[in-house]
């Protein structure tokens, strides 16, 4: 990117979006899953920040608060010193997204009166208003077990011990969510990625494609 050019969030998602569906053709590995799970939650990410955005009036402060852009220019002093509680994380974004009824995956981020179950159920029931993706168990479950693998492989200095195949067949659910979550307008360049993985997945592990 040369010169002073502003990036919008969609532009930046729909790059990591393609930058997921080209992974696919690099020859299979045990590591080739990593290329998958950087864009992929890169991408989801910045669709959920995104769409949350559209009606702030239905959110609590707190979520207001770390969608905030801030000025759209790189500011060393403020933006290399940004930590994870200023962000709207992926674990909240899990949550966020889940059904109703299900437990809570992320219950430190309700405080105040009420009970976290209660403040957790009917803060998803607003995020339905503005969104009606809800994840149900197995979803929630699959998107769980690829940010614990993202954690691991790529944020984690540490050794470690994975199933393969088990992230690869959970991965759909991923490509499920992009899908959902795409913008308006832009559902067919989303699904030319999401499709591109989907189709790849048989070759990169046996079985996963089914």
């Amino acid at each position: 990117m040369a010169g002073d050019k502003s990036l919008t969030v969609l532009e930046n998602a729909f790059d990591s979006l393609a930058r997921m569906a080209a992974s696919v053709d690099e020859a299979p590995n045990r590591l080739a899953i990593k290329p998958l799970l950087i864009w992929s939650w890169h991408a989801f990410g910045f669709f959920v920040c995104d769409r949350l955005r559209t009606k702030p009036e239905l959110l609590p402060l707190w979520i207001q608060d770390r969608l905030s852009c801030g000025h759209p220019a790189l500011i060393v002093e403020r933006d290399a010193r940004w930590g994870p509680g200023e962000l709207l994380s992926p674990i909240q974004m899990i949550d966020l997204l889940s059904a109703p009824d299900l437990p809570c995956v992320a219950p430190g981020m309700h405080s105040g009166w009420e009970l976290p179950a209660d403040a957790c159920r009917q803060l998803r029931e607003r995020i339905g208003r503005i969104h009606p993706l809800h994840l149900d168990a197995g979803q929630q479950q699959d998107l769980l077990l690829l940010l614990a693998l993202h954690r691991r492989l790529i944020e984690l200095p540490a050794p470690f011990r994975y199933d393969n195949s088990e992230a690869y067949r959970a991965l759909p659910t991923l490509l499920f969510c992009l899908d959902a979550l795409a913008p308006a307008g832009w559902s067919a360049g989303v699904s030319i990625s999401t499709e591109r993985v989907r189709a790849a997945l048989p070759l990169l592990i046996p079985g996963a494609g089914t």
